[in-house]
């Protein structure tokens, strides 16, 4: 994947389209025992390449959305958490912020403490839906 690539925003990612596709390979790997849905969604990536991209919400709580994204699958266990245009990352063991845009400190508190109650969900989430 390109350095310059959109998916660090991990946003709306446009319409459905087979899993998997870039210029007609298998790019992303399809998570284990999992059938392709609707949390499949394509990035333009330029004129000519389309990846695909599995956005599975595993919780919500308030206006809180918890997901994953079927591209980080080498990385540690962690979890994306959206509201509205605002997005944070966090490590799930142990539980810290890797990253945030646009939540106040007093908010990030707040979500950083539903990570902690849910934990357990969250990493056993992680674990079906990577198969590991």
């Amino acid at each position: 994947m390109r350095a310059d690539s959109p998916l660090a925003s991990h946003g709306d990612f446009g319409r459905d389209v087979p899993f998997g596709r870039i210029r007609g390979t298998n790019y992303a790997p399809r998570p284990r025992g999992r059938s392709i849905s609707s949390a499949c969604r394509s990035v333009l990536i330029s004129t000519w390449d389309t990846i695909c991209v599995c956005v599975p919400t595993v919780l919500r709580i308030r206006s809180y959305r918890f997901f994953f994204v079927s591209l980080d699958w080498s990385e540690p266990p962690h979890v994306h958490v959206r509201r509205e245009n605002m997005a944070a990352k966090f490590w799930l063991e142990p539980v810290a912020l890797e990253r945030a845009r646009g939540f106040s400190r007093v908010e990030l508190n707040t979500i950083i403490k539903l990570v902690e109650e849910h934990q357990e969900q969250l990493l056993r989430s992680w674990h079906e839906f990577f198969g590991r």
